[in-house]
Parts: C-alpha cells; structure tokens; sequence
C-alpha cells in the first residue's frame, strides 16, 4: 500500500482547546448567552458570529448584540466569536457566568502593513495557491467539489531560506464543501509546509478554528457520504479507542508488522467520563476494514486525553502518516457529527 509523504497533525485544532483545561467531559447541555459591543463606541454589534469550535453549534447577535446558544455537546468546549473587521476572541468554560450571561467587547482589527518578501519569494501566487489548496482542501478530485470562495484573502509567503510555504488570513477562509453538505468558516491560525532539498513535500501542520453549516440536513445523498467519510477517520478511531470499541468498528493495530493487542501498545484509563489513553510505544500502525493504512506516531511519554467527541489533547505530538492524514478539509465533519 503506497504511502503519503504528509505528516499531518492530528485534528486541525488549536491548542488552546487542551492546554486550558485537559479534562474534557461527556455530553451534557450547555446554554450560553450574553450580548456582544464595541469596544470603543459600547454600542451593540448586530452579525457577530458565535460558535462552539468544530462543530454545528452556532448563532448570530440581533440587533441588540444579544445571542442564546443552547448545545449538548460537553461541559469543556471553546467559544468562537468572530466578526468581520474586529479581533477574533476565543472563550473556555471557565470564563462563563452562566447566571449573568456573557458581556463580550470587540476591538477592531489595526490595519498592518504586509511585509515584503522580494528577496526570499520566488515562487508565483499561482504556484503558492496551488500547494496550499492541495495542502489544506485536498487532492484535484477533492477541490472540483470543495471550493474557497475567498482567496483573494489568504496571504502566502515562500520561504527559500528554510523551504516553507506559510498562509495566513485576516478574516476567516470561506469554504463551500458541495460534496459533504457543508459550508465552513475557517479562522487559519498557522499553516506551513515543509520541502526537503528536492522538492518533495516533508510535513504538512496546519491548526484554526472551524464553524459548520449544512446546506440540507435530510439530504439522503449527503448522509451517505458524510458516513463513508467519518469510517475509518480520525475522530472514528479515537471515539472508538476511548469506548474500547476498535474490534467493533473494524479497526486492527500493528506493531513492527505483527498484529497487537490495544493492551500491549496503549494503556486506558476512564475517569470522569473522558479517557487518558498512557502510550507504551512511539508508533503504531492502524488498519481499518483491512485496507485503509495509518500509521500514528506518539511524541510524547505522558497521557493524552480524548473526549466524547473523539477529540483529543496534544494534536501537536501525534502525528498521523497514510489515509488519516489525507483527508484534509474537504472530508473534515464537524466534531459533533453522528452524535
């Protein structure tokens, strides 16, 4: 089985997710509300955008900056509030106040000048644009059906010096998703591409923020293959592993070649309705249906965590190499999916 040259990390998350508060709960619901202002004038800001991250969970301010948000996805998520012109915020659980609601002011976004990298940057836009759709939408199959309506937005800069591409975008990247039922809002937070000395592609990281919206919840078509895609996924694998579910789901783990136990590679814990899966081994090889390879490398010798939603905390030191990592955003779902 041919394997990719990409080592993508983990979950396209952001960090902050699991560094602020590691012990992410089951399922319970949540009601979230308050009113959004600016920061300046103290008047309200109709439009702002708030979201639970990764998922379908979201709501806009009326008139009056107020929103509600109600969701039963967990106890520990991260709150998205996103409006165009104005920073970005990130809210954990531990800065509600549930029986006051939320007062939430928004400073706008200081126009910065581009720097300019004439010297190191011999690569066309063109030719930059089309390592990033491959990089972060997916392969050509997959971009005829999933499509960035905003490129114009997203800055790219080629680094001769140390062979990187890197992105970046002001205002979150606008992605329509024909095949999966699905337009995203991604807040890019860092992306790069790493090139050996002859041009191959050596690693892929990318990490934001992502807010889904279904075109057609009932649409047969997209059910079917937004179920194809969540087989054999990483989210699968992981809800799978925390509900010690691997052999029930069609997944088979190899160490050195050899068929192993769950037992003699990781080692899990329950505790508090979340697991913290103790690595024995740096690298394991994931087979699901007994064709679909993925090879996880672990580098780190603490516990990670994964939580309800088949998330999971140190996305910077699990690296996954093969099909997991292919699937890109183009065949990303919201972590609520199927739930």
């Amino acid at each position: 089985m041919e394997i990719s040259n990409d080592f993508i990390y983990s979950r396209i998350k952001l960090l902050l997710l699991f560094v602020t508060f590691p012990y992410v709960l089951m399922s319970q619901s949540i009601v979230v509300s308050g009113a959004v202002f600016d920061a300046v004038s103290k008047k309200p800001l109709e439009g702002v955008v708030i979201y639970i991250d990764g998922t379908t969970k979201g709501t806009i301010t009326n008139t009056s900056g107020k929103f509600s948000l109600d969701s039963e996805i967990g106890k520990n998520f991260q709150i998205v509030v996103s409006y165009l012109g104005y920073e970005t915020i990130y809210l954990g659980a531990s800065s509600l106040n549930k029986e006051k609601g939320l007062i939430i002011y928004l400073e706008k976004k200081l126009e910065e000048l581009e720097a300019v990298f004439i010297q190191n940057d011999d690569w066309s836009r063109e030719k930059k644009l089309n390592y990033f759709r491959t990089h972060f939408i997916g392969n050509k199959e997959a971009q005829r059906t999933c499509a960035i309506l905003n490129e114009k937005d997203i800055r790219l800069y080629y680094n001769a010096n140390d062979r990187s591409l890197y992105a970046s975008s002001s205002v979150p990247i606008q992605i329509k998703n024909d095949h999966l039922g699905y337009e995203i809002l991604y807040n890019l937070v860092d992306f790069e591409v790493k090139f050996s000395t002859t041009g191959w592609v050596n690693s892929v990281y990318f990490a934001g923020t992502s807010f889904f919206t279904e075109f057609n919840s009932k649409n047969k078509r997209y059910q079917r293959k937004r179920n194809k895609v969540f087989k054999g996924s990483t989210a699968h694998f992981m809800r799978s592993l925390a509900t010690n579910t691997l052999a029930e789901n069609k997944f088979e783990l190899y160490y050195k070649g050899f068929k192993t136990s769950v037992s003699e590679l990781l080692k899990i814990q329950k505790r508090n309705g979340f697991a913290e899966i103790y690595p024995l081994v740096n690298k394991t090889t994931v087979l699901y249906r007994k064709k679909l390879k993925t090879d996880i490398m672990i580098n780190t010798k603490e516990f990670f965590v994964i939580d309800g939603l088949g998330n999971f905390s140190h996305p910077d030191k699990i690296v996954f190499n093969g099909y997991m990592a292919e699937q890109k955003i183009a065949r990303l779902l919201p972590l609520d999916y199927g739930l």
